[in-house]
């Protein structure tokens, strides 16, 4: 069996994967996919055919979009569910993803103020490190 059709096989869900219920954009590239591993929020996408650039690797707004969404929802965690926005978000490409790979976005909030939160993060497929990234996360609501 090659490499590509074991990927396309790939189940999130038979490996403790939950899709996010969603709308909006993240319909478009996702589904999105979360689980907690030792505590530790993760975030996945199953890249597809369609996320493809004109070089036939994943495009890098996907991995951007995978960023942050996984960077998002680890300072929602972490804040107790606040709605907040990205004011920033640093994305550094290391390697190529192909469509049909598993991505994991692994966060880690480093801090949280009264009105915003950093949080880093590093995107892999398997034990291979795609991209890593870092920002900062605005309250669009009262801390509580």
């Amino acid at each position: 069996m090659s490499q590509s059709t074991r990927e396309s096989d790939f189940d999130p869900s038979d490996h403790g994967w939950e899709a996010l219920q969603q709308d909006g954009y993240e319909v478009l590239v996702g589904p999105f996919w979360t689980r907690h591993e030792m505590g530790a929020l993760q975030v996945a996408l199953k890249t597809r055919h369609e996320h493809r650039n004109r070089n036939g690797a994943v495009h890098g707004g996907v991995i951007l979009s995978l960023a942050d969404q996984g960077l998002g929802l680890a300072v929602l965690e972490a804040t107790g569910g606040l709605k907040q926005a990205t004011i920033q978000l640093d994305l550094h490409f290391v390697a190529a993803t192909r469509p049909g790979q598993f991505v994991v976005c692994i966060p880690k909030v480093d801090r949280v103020t009264s009105g915003v939160a950093f949080v880093r993060g590093e995107l892999k497929v398997g034990d291979r490190l795609v991209a890593t990234a870092e920002g900062i996360w605005k309250y669009v609501e009262a801390k509580r």
